[in-house]
């Protein structure tokens, strides 16, 4: 699951490629539209095992491969504070999901 949010989150962002280092500024964005996409497609029992939106966004900081000057408080508490305020457009992450499954 965490593998699929990462590459989903990955994908939908601009600037951000698998196996790069990332910035604060794109890192930010890849762990929120990652975080949405799990919420959108897991089961609800999934979610709340991951420990919710934060937990998932969490896990997913973790994964990525970013700048010694993305901190916590730099890039996961911004992406957490995205999802939680539902500013991570559901729409465009459905459109790159349905891309990505052709």
């Amino acid at each position: 699951m965490l593998e699929a949010a990462a590459g989903f989150g990955l994908n939908a962002v601009n600037g951000a490629t698998k196996g790069k280092t990332l910035s604060v500024n794109v890192a930010v964005p890849v762990i929120a539209k990652g975080t949405q996409y799990v919420i959108d497609t897991a089961p609800p029992a999934v979610i709340k095992a991951a420990g919710g939106g934060d937990g998932i966004a969490a896990r997913i900081f973790r994964k990525l491969d970013l700048y010694d000057h993305a901190s916590e408080a730099a890039v996961l508490v911004p992406a957490q504070e995205q999802v939680a305020a539902g500013t991570v457009d559901t729409d465009e992450l459905r459109r790159m999901d349905e891309m990505t499954r052709r």
